[in-house]
């Protein structure tokens, strides 16, 4: 068995006031040499391999679930400005948490006012909620690594809309 964390865990983590109990949790979590899991990524992955199989009917590349170093994780993130040998107190110490304090204080509030809105409103939003989502989870490359056009992708967008039921449950994780 092996430690297995997320950016989520790091976020946590960092965003806690007490910075003794945050320096301990660290320590604790690094003598495990823990993997690395970004479920965003994830759902990238498995939208891509249902593209790869269902739309253009080639074999999928596998699914990578696990990563070895934080720095991979982190390149889901933040792409060409990667920092290669991110150690989790250097994550920590990259993210301004002053940022996030009032969205944080915001979602409880966003839930009671989704709730609100009742099954039939809520039905009326759910093909644009449903493109804003999976159009951040394309694959933005095609099998050989060409870039996909904006056609391509609004096809690839309509192909997974119209295949809901299976695109969606792939990426409930």
């Amino acid at each position: 068995m092996q430690l297995v964390l997320s950016l989520w865990n790091l976020f946590e983590i960092g965003s806690a006031e007490d910075k003794a109990q945050q320096v301990q949790r660290l320590g604790f979590l690094e003598k495990f040499n823990p993997l690395w899991i970004e479920r965003v990524e994830i759902g990238r992955q498995e939208v891509r391999a249902f593209i790869w199989k269902k739309a253009l009917r080639i074999a999928p590349e596998p699914i990578q679930v696990f990563n070895r170093y934080l720095s991979q994780v982190d390149s889901y993130l933040s792409g060409t400005g990667t920092r290669i040998g991110l150690t989790p107190r250097q994550w920590i110490d990259g993210v301004d948490f002053e940022r996030f304090k009032r969205p944080k204080e915001l979602a409880p509030t966003a839930l009671r006012q989704l709730q609100t809105y009742g099954a039939k409103k809520m039905a009326l939003r759910q093909d644009e909620m449903f493109q804003k989502w999976i159009s951040g989870l394309l694959p933005k490359t095609d099998p050989e690594g060409r870039a996909f056009s904006r056609t391509e992708l609004a096809e690839l967008s309509a192909f997974c809309e119209g295949n809901r039921r299976h695109s969606m449950r792939l990426v409930q994780l």
